[in-house]
């Protein structure tokens, strides 16, 4: 019944407009003769009294008339509307009659009898029924509107703006809920599916630091038997005396340093996602950097540094020596080309540039090769073995530092830039 409410009231007001409209029209008779006893009692009440005609009674009779002498002089005027001559009255078709006292002609008698005054009252009276029903239907349609928005338009707008919160991952922003209007069944659905949505997020967030803790644990635990290789390892190189022994050793140290470096990757990643990597600043000379830089080196990989200037930055030396380190393996394994690295002085930074001269990086990747277990096209073709989370440590360790990373190919190389902040 509620869903078709406004239709039996708009089928109400046609029928209603349409019954008015009969009635109007009907009682409307273009073909009603004159009433000649009206039209003889005005002419009789004028002879009657033609010498006192402001004692005439007007409003006792059916028609408008006008009274005037034989000089065209109106003596008395039921209406503004009655035509003030014989001229206008013959022209609009009403009717004239003569005044005599005596059998002599004093006057005449000009009524309004003619049609065209009922077609005007007829057409005043449909202007205003036209007006009426303009209204009403203007009012139906604005109620219809205000109706539609609140019940269907609003609602709608509420799903959208619900819908955007969910495609952002906004678990925690409800859906009011109102059965009342069209989409009141589907609101409490919806609402049930961004609860189990959240659910689905918290339980996704919470097998992913399970998983992160695992790996942590299993890192930092495979770290004791590698040192272990280690070890043994270079105690065997020193009691050795046959070359092939000796070679055999010396890979098996260095694949042993190898794992050791992933491992670490893989455990300082998982600290820095679970938010347990830990940042201990402090005020030091530059001159430290050197230090830092020529223990980072790797193999038989050249390393040239200019002068470092004389500053004090606000680093953690641990982990700068870090940075350093992944940096430097980083170009060992992609360039294998001799390293230059220099200084430069720019506003509230000592930049430090690391170049290597080999291939670069593709520049639709260098957006990328910061990010974690991105792997770019050179180590791909070189199959170079790695997971990708070098460069990715090497940032995360710098901005926690308050500096940042940036890398950059040149024509004849690739440049790593590392941003010391200075102590302020």
């Amino acid at each position: 019944m509620k869903k078709f409410f406004w239709i039996y009231i708009l089928i109400g007001m046609i029928i209603a407009s349409g019954f008015f409209l009969f009635k109007l029209v009907g009682d409307f008779n273009p073909d009603q003769d004159v009433d000649m006893i009206a039209v003889n009692k005005i002419v009789k009440s004028a002879q009657e009294n033609w010498n006192h005609l402001d004692l005439m009674d007007t409003t006792l009779h059916p028609y408008d008339f006008s009274i005037i002498n034989n000089d065209g002089t109106i003596l008395l005027k039921s209406s503004e509307s009655v035509p003030a001559d014989v001229y206008e009255s013959v022209r609009t078709k009403q009717s004239v009659m003569d005044i005599t006292i005596n059998k002599i002609t004093v006057g005449k008698a000009i009524i309004i009898t003619n049609i065209t005054d009922n077609f005007t009252g007829l057409i005043n009276k449909l202007s205003f029924f036209i007006l009426l029903t303009y209204l009403l239907l203007a009012a139906f349609l604005l109620i219809c509107f205000l109706y539609l928005y609140f019940s269907l338009i609003r609602p709608f707008q509420k799903l959208t703006y619900f819908a955007k919160n969910i495609s952002n991952g906004n678990f925690d922003a409800p859906l009011p809920m109102d059965k009342k209007n069209i989409f009141g069944a589907f609101t409490e659905s919806f609402d049930v599916m961004r609860e189990a949505l959240a659910e689905a997020r918290r339980n996704e967030q919470l097998a992913n630091q399970s998983k992160t803790e695992l790996v942590a644990s299993l890192s930092h635990d495979i770290k004791t038997p590698t040192t272990s290789i280690k070890i043994i390892t270079e105690l065997l190189l020193v009691t050795a005396k046959d070359e092939a022994l000796r070679s055999k050793l010396n890979t098996i140290y260095m694949k042993a340093e190898q794992i050791e470096t992933l491992i670490n990757n893989l455990f300082h990643a998982s600290l820095e996602e679970l938010g347990e990597l830990s940042i201990n600043t402090a005020d030091e000379q530059s001159l430290v950097l050197y230090d830092l830089i020529k223990n980072a080196e790797y193999g038989e990989q050249q390393i040239t540094v200019d002068t470092v200037p004389p500053c004090i930055v606000r680093v953690d030396l641990l982990r700068l020596g870090q940075v350093f380190t992944n940096i430097i393996k980083n170009s060992h394994k992609y360039a294998s080309t001799p390293i230059h690295i220099h200084f430069a002085f720019i506003p509230g930074f000592l930049q430090i540039n690391i170049d290597d001269f080999g291939p670069g990086v593709k520049e639709d990747e260098i957006a990328y090769i910061l990010q974690k277990f991105y792997r770019g096209t050179n180590a791909t073709l070189k199959k170079k073995e790695g997971e990708g989370l070098g460069l990715f440590i090497a940032k995360s360790l710098m901005n926690k530092m308050n500096g940042d990373i940036e890398c950059v190919n040149r024509q004849d190389g690739f440049t790593v830039k590392l941003f010391i902040p200075l102590s302020s």
